[in-house]
C-alpha cells in the first residue's frame, strides 16, 4: 500500500509553519482548511474554507472511539507524559474522505480527539506539538478538533495546525461569545455598544441593531475565524506570518508560553525548518520574544558553528549597529570609515563585528545577509540580560577563532558588554582597548582615538591589499551563504553598477552579491561542483530541471538544506543546474509532495 502521506502536497514552509494541499484522484483542498461539523449531522463535514471549493469531507462510520475510553484517557491525561500522547494521538484518530460528486477517496488527518483536555494546560498542549513533530517531522496535515477558538487560531496555525474546525466558535457564540479580530466581547457588552451592526457588516451582523440572537453570534464567529485564517495564510505567503502571529497576542499569556515553548525547538530541528533567506525589506523586532525568533536563534547559531575569521585579521573592531541596512550605508558606519580611511590599508587587518540585538553579532563581511539586512528594532538604550548574553557569546565565539592580537571597542555600551573589560584591560585573555574611555580621558572625538588606535598596527607589510581584502570578505560571505568554497585566484574582482554587485572571474561573472544572500550564475555552480564536498547538493536522475524540481524528483540530498538556501543540482559528476530550496533537505524525496526547490539557471 502506497504511503498515504502521498496525497498531502506542501506549497510553503516556515519555521513551525507547514502549508500547501491534500490531494487524490478526485480533488484537491488547499490548506488549511475550516470544517463545519455541526452544520451536516453526524458523520458529515462541510467544508467551508477556502471559499468557491466543491470539496467536503465525510467522516465514515465506525471512526469514533469509544465513549468510555475516551472518559479513561482523559481522566488519567495528568500522567501521560508528550511520548505517550502521540500514541494517543495515533489510537483516537478520524478517517477523512475527501468527496466530489459520487467518489470518495480517503485523506490523512493527524488529529487529537483530547485537545479540549489538553488546551486548558498551554504545557500540555506545547509537548503535544513537540512530541507530534519530534516523533515524525513528516507528520500528517494536523487537526485539533476544538481548538482554533477567538484565542488560540493564530498561534496553533503558526505552530503547525492546519485544519480546524467550528465546533469552539459555535460552542462560544452559544454562550454570548462574539468574535472580534482579535479577541472577544460579551453579548450583553456587545449591545451596550451600539450592536454587532455597528462594528461588523458580515451577513449575520447586518441590520440585526443592537440585538443579536446566539445562533446569530454562532455565524459571526465562523465568518470571523475564516477571515482571520485568510488574513495568516496572507501574511505567511508574505514571509511575515510570526510578526503578525506575535501582533495578536497581547493579552493572552498562556498562548504566548505556547510559542516560547515549543520555539525553544526541544525534541525536534525547529531551525531545519526555518528560512535562511526571505525578500523583505524590514523584518519588525518590537518584542522581547522576537529575540528568540527561529531565524535569529538560527542565525546566532550559525555564527558560532560555522563563522571562521579571515587567518590575515589581526584587530578584532567592535562596532555598534545602525538603524539603516546594510550598515555600510549608515550615517554611523561612513562617519567610522572616513576617520579610517587616511589610514591606508586598516580593513584588511580589522574584523569589524556589530553588536547588535536580537542577531547578537554580525561580522561585517556578511552584513547584505538575511536577516542582518533585514531586522528593525527600537532603540531605547536599555538592554536585557538575554540581548547581552547573546552578544557576549557570539563575540567569545569569533575571537576564539581568529588570530587577534587586539580587541578594539568603540561600542558606547561596552561597559554593559565587558564590565570585567573596564580597567583591566583585558577580555577573553586577550587585550582590550576601550576606544571612548580613553576618548574621555584625551578630550578628543572617539573617531579620531580610533584612527590613533589602529594607525600603529599598519607598520610594516601588509598581507592583503585593499582589492585581495574585498574579494576576501566575499568569499567569506559566499561560503556562510550557500556553502561554496571558492579559492582566492588573482583574477577574481568585484564588478560594481547600477544593478548592484557582482563578483567575476576576469569577465565572467560568478556570484550575484545581492542584499538576502549571493547567488551563484549557472557557471559558477559548474566550478564549484567540480569539487568533492562543494556546496550543499540535491541529486537527481539524468534529466535537466526547468522552473520548479519536485520533492519526488530528489533522489538524494547531500548538506544541512533549509528553506531558502541556494543548492547545486546535478546527476553523478554532472553538474545541472542552480537553485533556490523550498522545503528543508529532510523533506525532499519523501512521500510528500510538493515543490522541492525553484531552478535559478541550468545548463542547456
Amino acid at each position: 500500500m502506497p504511503d498515504p502521506r502521498s496525497s498531502y502536497r506542501i506549497d510553503i514552509i516556515d519555521g513551525p509553519t507547514r502549508c500547501g494541499k491534500l490531494e487524490s484522484d478526485s480533488g484537491k483542498v488547499k490548506l488549511p482548511i475550516l470544517i463545519d461539523i455541526e452544520n451536516e449531522g453526524p458523520g458529515k463535514i462541510k467544508v467551508i474554507f477556502p471559499e468557491r471549493m466543491d470539496a467536503s469531507f465525510d467522516r465514515r462510520e465506525g471512526s469514533d472511539p469509544h465513549p468510555i475510553m475516551v472518559d479513561h484517557m482523559m481522566k488519567g491525561l495528568s500522567r501521560i507524559k508528550a511520548d505517550s500522547m502521540v500514541g494517543a494521538v495515533s489510537a483516537f484518530s478520524n478517517r477523512f474522505f475527501l468527496m466530489s460528486g459520487e467518489n470518495f477517496s480517503e485523506v490523512p488527518l493527524t488529529t487529537d480527539l483530547l485537545s479540549r483536555v489538553i488546551t486548558t494546560d498551554p504545557f500540555l498542549l506545547s509537548d503535544l506539538l513537540i512530541a507530534i513533530k519530534g516523533n515524525d517531522p513528516l507528520h500528517d496535515p494536523l487537526y485539533l478538533p476544538g481548538t482554533g477558538g477567538t484565542l488560540d487560531l493564530e498561534t496553533l496555525f503558526y505552530l503547525g495546525v492546519e485544519v480546524f474546525d467550528t465546533m469552539k466558535a459555535r460552542s462560544d457564540g452559544r454562550n454570548g461569545i462574539y468574535y472580534t479580530e482579535r479577541s472577544s466581547l460579551d453579548a450583553t457588552e456587545l449591545k451596550n455598544l451600539g450592536g454587532a451592526s455597528s462594528i461588523c457588516s458580515c451577513q449575520a451582523c447586518s441590520g440585526t441593531g443592537e440585538d443579536l440572537s446566539n445562533l446569530s453570534i454562532s455565524d459571526h464567529n465562523v465568518e470571523m475565524i475564516g477571515k482571520r485564517l485568510k488574513m495568516a495564510v496572507f501574511y505567511l505567503r508574505k514571509g511575515s506570518l510570526r510578526e503578525h502571529v506575535m501582533a495578536t497576542l497581547a493579552g493572552k499569556p498562556e498562548q504566548m508560553s505556547i510559542l516560547r515553548k515549543v520555539e525553544k525547538g526541544v525534541g525536534w530541528d525547529l531551525g531545519g525548518c526555518t528560512p535562511s533567506f526571505r525578500r523583505s525589506d524590514k523584518v519588525a523586532v518590537t518584542y522581547r520574544d522576537d529575540l528568540n525568533a527561529p531565524d535569529h536563534s538560527l542565525w546566532r547559531q550559525r555564527i558560532i558553528e560555522e563563522f571562521t575569521p579571515i587567518p590575515t585579521k589581526r584587530l578584532l573592531l567592535l562596532l555598534p549597529c545602525s538603524a539603516r541596512k546594510p550598515y555600510s550605508s549608515s550615517r554611523t558606519h561612513r562617519r567610522i570609515d572616513n576617520a579610517l580611511n587616511s589610514v591606508k590599508g586598516w580593513k584588511t587587518i580589522c574584523q569589524r563585528l556589530v553588536l547588535t540585538s536580537p542577531l547578537g553579532a554580525v561580522p561585517m563581511e556578511l552584513e547584505s545577509l538575511y536577516p542582518a539586512a533585514h531586522y528593525d528594532i527600537p532603540v531605547t538604550g536599555d538592554w536585557h540580560n538575554e540581548e547581552i548574553e547573546h552578544i557576549r557569546k557570539l563575540t567569545g565565539s569569533v575571537m576564539k577563532k581568529g588570530n587577534f592580537d587586539k580587541v578594539i571597542c568603540y561600542h558606547h555600551d561596552r561597559d554593559r558588554f565587558f564590565p570585567e573589560a573596564i580597567g583591566r584591560s583585558q577580555l577573553f585573555g586577550s587585550e582590550f582597548v576601550d576606544v571612548h574611555g580613553l576618548a574621555d580621558d584625551e578630550g578628543i572625538r572617539p573617531d579620531e582615538m580610533l584612527r590613533r588606535t589602529i594607525s600603529p598596527e599598519l607598520e610594516g607589510p601588509m598581507d592583503l591589499n585593499r582589492r585581495e581584502n574585498e574579494v576576501m570578505e566575499v568569499l567569506k560571505a559566499i561560503e556562510f551563504s550557500t556553502g561554496i568554497e571558492f579559492e582566492f585566484t588573482r583574477d577574481l574582482n568585484i564588478k560594481t553598477s547600477w544593478r548592484g554587485s557582482m563578483l567575476r572571474s576576469g569577465k565572467r561573472d560568478l556570484f550575484d552579491l545581492k542584499i538576502g544572500g549571493p547567488v551563484p550564475t549557472k557557471e559558477a555552480g559548474k566550478i564549484a561542483w567540480e569539487v568533492e564536498g562543494n556546496g550543499k547538493r540535491i541529486m537527481i536522475d539524468d534529466f535537466t530541471p526547468k522552473g520548479t524540481l519536485f520533492s519526488h524528483g530528489i533522489n538524494e540530498v547531500k548538506g544541512i538544506v533549509r528553506p531558502g538556501d541556494i543548492v547545486l543540482i546535478g546527476h553523478d559528476d554532472t553538474f545541472k543546474a542552480v537553485g533556490r530550496a523550498m522545503i528543508p533537505g529532510s523533506m525532499m524525496g519523501t512521500p510528500i509532495r510538493g515543490n522541492g526547490v525553484k531552478v535559478l539557471s541550468y545548463m542547456k
